[in-house]
């Protein structure tokens, strides 16, 4: 069976090196009383894509996709699957302004 419950992002991170075309980003994600650290690194190509290295199923590492947008002065959006543990996962959405 599936149960699926509500979440929180707190204490996110987003740094894009734009000279080396690359990003990491991290978050904390509290669920009930539980708190869990995520991450993910990755390329930015040369239109504003954001492309994760392979989390690889390994706990507390994102797969991810996105964009930067030059929107209201500077903005990016991603989606992300991660793993809390060997039965667990996690995904969403985030939005980011400067």
């Amino acid at each position: 069976s599936r149960i699926v419950a509500p979440a929180q992002i707190s204490n996110g991170k987003l740094n894009v090196n734009f000279g080396a075309r690359t990003y990491m980003t991290s978050f904390d994600l509290t669920s009930k009383s539980e708190l869990f650290k995520f991450q993910s690194q990755g390329s930015v190509s040369s239109d504003g894509r954001l492309a994760g290295d392979a989390a690889n199923g390994r706990a507390g590492f994102m797969d991810l996709q996105g964009l930067l947008s030059g929107d209201k002065g500077g903005s990016a959006a991603y989606i992300f699957n991660g793993r809390i543990d060997s039965i667990r996962t996690v995904n969403g959405v985030t939005y980011w302004q400067q």
